[in-house]
């Protein structure tokens, strides 16, 4: 009977050790998401990507048009001069500027986007600064034409179904900052009750926690840990909202590491207090301590 009460502790407190490690991380992810951090990060990347870029074009061609008839501006071939002058800017350092300007709103529009129940996820970015410049460069009118203002550009970083796959990612990273502690301390609780030799207990548990995270800080650090939770079972490898979560996971990386480091030196230190202690007091207790 004290074998099996041995292993199901034993068990307990590996789970526990895991699961604590567990919540360290997915509220490191879920406190730099929240602050924007990560998110921050993400949104000066994803102008990057083709088609953003060409969707900025079809946007931006298309508001540019617009405020130019609004202000009483329109000739034959407008059209294509727009499109060439929208085209130029989105695909250069200028639209980049921009987005990284105005990183800080994208963001939160990202954020805002990941908690939503339902929708793409959209930010806006505004251009007009960078579109008017490229106005005064059109030969002969140029000069002429006033600046106009041009509604911010919608730019889609994932349709509704890839959304989805975020927020639901995004639900489990809560849930486990949320839960996961609870879980683990309830295991260490079942641990330390079934436990067979209860004056060692506190010291193997540190022990595990130190294990556990010191192994935590290997797989941050030496791989890539978003690639890692999109490709775990139920996850989204091979899908588009992998390539944000992972992004997001990744940015939260070092500050992950960080805190596991200490967790793990911590832990290990008081564990070697701990089974200092037991062993000094083996003798002045009773044979089940």
């Amino acid at each position: 009977m004290s074998g099996f009460r041995t292993v199901v502790s034993a068990i307990c407190t590996v789970l526990a050790a895991v699961l604590g490690v567990v919540w360290i991380a997915a509220q490191t992810v879920v406190r730099s998401v929240d602050e924007r951090a990560a998110v921050h990060e993400f949104t000066q990347s994803f102008v990057e990507d083709p088609q953003v870029l060409d969707a900025a074009v079809g946007a931006g061609t298309a508001r540019v048009t617009e405020a130019l008839s609004s202000a009483g501006i329109e000739f034959p071939g407008l059209d294509l001069i727009v499109g060439e002058i929208v085209n130029a800017v989105v695909y250069s350092d200028a639209f980049a500027s921009a987005a990284q300007a105005q990183a800080a709103s994208a963001a939160d529009q990202l954020l805002d986007s990941i908690k939503d129940e339902s929708g793409p996820m959209v930010v806006t970015i505004d251009i007009s600064d960078a579109v008017n410049e490229r106005l005064e460069q059109i030969p002969f009118v140029g000069s002429s034409l006033p600046d106009i203002t041009i509604a911010p550009i919608p730019v889609e970083v994932a349709n509704e179904e890839e959304a989805d796959g975020v927020r639901t990612a995004y639900d489990r990273l809560q849930w486990a900052a949320t839960w996961a502690g609870w879980l683990a301390l309830g295991l260490l609780v079942l641990g330390l009750i079934v436990s067979h030799r209860r004056r060692w207990y506190p010291a193997k548990a540190a022990l595990a926690l130190g294990v556990a995270s010191a192994v935590g800080w290997a797989l941050v650090t030496y791989t890539e840990p978003g690639t890692v939770l999109a490709s775990l079972p139920g996850g989204l490898e091979g899908t588009g909202p992998a390539d944000v979560v992972s992004g997001l996971v990744d940015d939260a990386a070092t500050d992950i590491a960080s805190v596991l480091g200490f967790v793990a030196i911590g832990a290990m230190i008081i564990a070697v207090v701990l089974f200092g202690a037991a062993r000094a007091t083996q003798g002045a207790g009773s044979k089940r301590g």
